[in-house]
């Protein structure tokens, strides 16, 4: 099986300027529970696709390590 990297939540919420995790929530289309676990465990990247997607972004643009 193939290593999946998380990838850190802080950098999308960079880029959406510092929302609450109840804004964030409503942004990305999850729960506030979710967001707090994506802020302690980071993204897998099929959740950092959803995410960047959610809010305007290509994962590219919000992960330089994105491949």
């Amino acid at each position: 099986m193939r290593y999946s990297p998380r990838l850190p939540m802080s950098d999308l919420e960079a880029h959406l300027g510092g929302a609450s995790a109840a804004k964030l929530a409503e942004l990305l289309h999850v729960s506030s529970r979710t967001v707090f676990r994506y802020r302690k465990h980071g993204l897998n990247v099929v959740q950092a696709d959803r995410a960047a997607v959610a809010a305007g972004y290509h994962p590219a643009e919000v992960w330089q390590n994105w491949w």
